[in-house]
């Protein structure tokens, strides 16, 4: 018997128009909670069966909001801590006692890296960015987020992509130029308001694609990584999975431009939410590499994006 396939079922209402953007820029985020990146072997922590992607939101019915709470909260503690965490969505408490006021737990509070906006919204004033989660290095658990910026970003280094080994655009965050605010993570990207028009002066708006309208053939899609210049590079949509539920896997793209390939061997870890257009319409966001095969990768539809900010 065959199993039933989700169907998508929108919830937002796409706008009839958005700018693609292209553009690199820095992400710093501060994460809701101190997240458990591992336990020490043998420690008060993993007795108590706290894991690796479990994130610390209160000790003894006291707020964490950075992991120096932690430190600070049991340094009060006279015996046992009730450590209250987040797991898969769901709320558990471990009681806890401390060794020497500590616990044994490495922890994580904040996130800088790179990535590509996807779209500005004029009207709205709004943003989406990267077509998928910020996840944590270590655990692969989307991280989750109190407040973030998005800001310039200094690249030093396009680190080529190979089978087997996928390149990366290499570079930091410019703190002293912020862009825009980051409001929520979702599994099909950040997004946030635009608090500087520096980054969207003499952009165009395009008409936005419904699902229904995206096909297999040419398109482009828009980065500034190799030197800065926002420009088109050619690739080609092979595949479409269309109706069913994707996790921003919505279709396959194949990268034809020669300077691209000449430049990054293909789709790198920092160009996802790349837009990509078709005959003159918006149809969605570059979201992962095969890391097999660099030159191929996949994209989410932009009905996606902004179902997820709604």
């Amino acid at each position: 018997m065959l199993s039933a396939i989700p169907v998508r079922a929108y919830a937002a209402e796409l706008p009839e128009s958005l700018i693609p953007m292209g553009n690199v820029v820095g992400i710093t985020a501060v994460t809701d909670g101190a997240m458990v990146i591992d336990t020490d072997d043998g420690s008060a922590a993993e007795e108590a069966g706290l894991k690796a992607g479990d994130i610390i939101v209160d000790i003894n019915d006291r707020d964490v909001e950075f992991a120096a709470d932690i430190s600070e909260i049991l340094d009060s503690c006279n015996d046992k801590a009730i450590v209250t965490v987040e797991r898969s969505g769901r709320c558990l408490d471990f009681e806890v006692t401390p060794k020497d006021g500590k616990i044994g737990v490495w922890l994580r509070d904040c996130v800088n890296g790179i990535g590509t906006i996807t779209y500005y919204d004029p009207i709205s004033n709004s943003y989406g960015a990267l077509g998928h989660s910020i996840t944590d290095c270590d655990t692969g658990v989307m991280l989750p987020l109190r407040d973030g910026e998005i800001t310039n970003a200094y690249l030093s280094e396009i680190v080529m992509g190979k089978p087997g080994d996928p390149g990366q655009l290499q570079g930091v965050p410019d703190f002293a130029t912020v862009y825009g605010n980051i409001t929520v993570n979702t599994e099909h990207g950040i997004f946030g308001d635009i608090t500087s028009s520096k980054i969207t002066e003499n952009r165009n708006a395009y008409p936005t694609a419904e699902e229904s309208e995206i096909k297999t053939g040419e398109a482009v899609i828009l980065s500034d990584a190799i030197d800065g210049e926002l420009r088109e590079y050619t690739i080609e949509v092979s595949r479409i999975f269309s109706g069913i539920v994707t996790d921003g896997k919505d279709m396959m793209i194949t990268v034809t431009d020669e300077r691209l390939l000449e430049n990054t061997g293909g789709i790198v870890q920092g160009m996802s939410g790349s837009p990509i257009i078709q005959d003159g319409k918006f149809i969605g966001a570059v979201t992962h590499v095969l890391i097999n095969e660099p030159t191929k990768g996949y994209g989410i539809f932009i009905e996606n994006m902004i179902d997820a900010a709604a």
